[in-house]
């Protein structure tokens, strides 16, 4: 399937995943005759790009190749978003090794959801948002576990959202259980107050003026 894709118009400029996320190859056909822009398909057979030539660019190039009034390019589905592999995602979405198809798998769906507005099924959306959920569960589940004993295929096969998930619910359960685990401590008082130390409860200790 091929789709004439869209300029993007929200990406965080600032974003280095989203930058990342962008520099994922489609495979892309050009529309147009490009004279001098020969280079770009890797060898120095043709001067120019010629009307019909498949080269894979990353997705900041599309954006860039493709306006709203001129579509330069049109773009191949990529493997990760093949209907097989929608097919694993609706049929155990937590059995897919993600990172292995796309590295920033759930970024680059939204992006290309965006810039396909309108050519793409509705249910692609749809199932790519289901397995997101479905598959959160479990990267919470593994939140409890230290982060270097996460050896588990399903963790070895999260996209790079998904472990920036992992990694900031296992520090939000770590906080909690020193919190949880907290003991008493003396708190010093300012020496401008002119008094003693206090417990943890704010009573002066020895030597602390009652007032």
């Amino acid at each position: 399937m091929s789709w004439t894709a869209r300029p993007l118009t929200d990406v965080d400029y600032y974003d280095l995943d989203g930058i990342l996320a962008e520099q994922q190859c489609l495979p892309a056909t050009f529309q147009v005759h490009i004279p001098g822009m020969g280079y770009l398909d890797g060898t120095e057979e043709n001067e120019d790009i010629l009307e019909g030539t498949k080269i894979p660019l990353p997705v900041w190039l599309i954006d860039t190749l493709n306006t709203d009034h001129e579509m330069l390019v049109e773009t191949d589905l990529p493997k990760a978003l093949t209907e097989a592999v929608l097919r694993h995602l609706r049929a155990s979405a937590s059995k897919v090794n993600l990172q292995a198809l796309c590295p920033y798998y759930f970024m680059v769906a939204e992006k290309l959801q965006h810039m396909a507005e309108g050519t793409l099924p509705t249910t692609t959306g749809d199932t790519i948002a289901q397995a997101f959920q479905d598959r959160l569960k479990a990267v919470m589940d593994h939140t409890q576990t230290r982060l270097e004993e996460h050896t588990s295929e399903f963790v070895q096969g999260l996209d790079m959202v998904e472990r920036d998930i992992l990694k900031r619910g296992q520090d939000a359960s770590l906080q909690v259980k020193r919190w949880a685990m907290r003991t008493p401590a003396r708190i010093r008082r300012a020496p401008a107050l002119g008094m003693g130390d206090a417990d943890a409860y704010g009573r002066p200790g020895r030597g602390g003026r009652q007032g």
